[in-house]
């Protein structure tokens, strides 16, 4: 699936992304980022991009987008 911006786009990647998380969640996020490079070119087209995915999901991208998330399963203790 090639990135087009449309809402299904960006839920199919929360799917993976959490589905990874939940299995992986003691990994560190470059790691788990490469794992997503490699398997979902389609949603991670670069590592740097699966990495910020992983660390916005882990609460690692500033207070003001803590705040903002919804799911906060993933948020490790600074």
């Amino acid at each position: 699936m090639a990135f087009n911006g449309t809402k299904a786009y960006f839920q199919g990647r929360d799917k993976v992304i959490s589905d990874v998380l939940d299995k992986y969640n003691d990994l560190p996020s470059r790691t788990i980022a490469r794992m997503l490079f490699n398997q979902y070119p389609a949603y991670f087209p670069t590592i740097e991009i699966a990495r910020v995915a992983i660390q916005y999901r882990r609460g690692r991208t500033g207070e003001a987008n803590r705040k903002k998330l919804k799911d906060k399963r993933y948020v490790k203790p600074l």
